[in-house]
């Protein structure tokens, strides 16, 4: 059970993020790294920090 609420947890948080990252202007998108394009086929490695605003994940 737990497994799966880590999974949904998971699923919303990237949910928060594409929405986040699609509120960006594309003057914002180029700052951080990324164009309006690649949101949707990689926002999974982009995440919201609470002090920063968005981060990129160290893989």
């Amino acid at each position: 059970m737990a497994r799966f609420i880590n999974w949904i947890a998971a699923k919303l948080r990237r949910r928060r993020d594409r929405m986040a990252l699609l509120e960006l202007n594309d003057e914002q998108l180029k700052d951080v790294g990324i164009s309006r394009s690649q949101i949707d086929s990689d926002h999974s490695r982009y995440r919201m920090s609470q002090s920063h605003g968005l981060e990129r994940h160290r893989f």
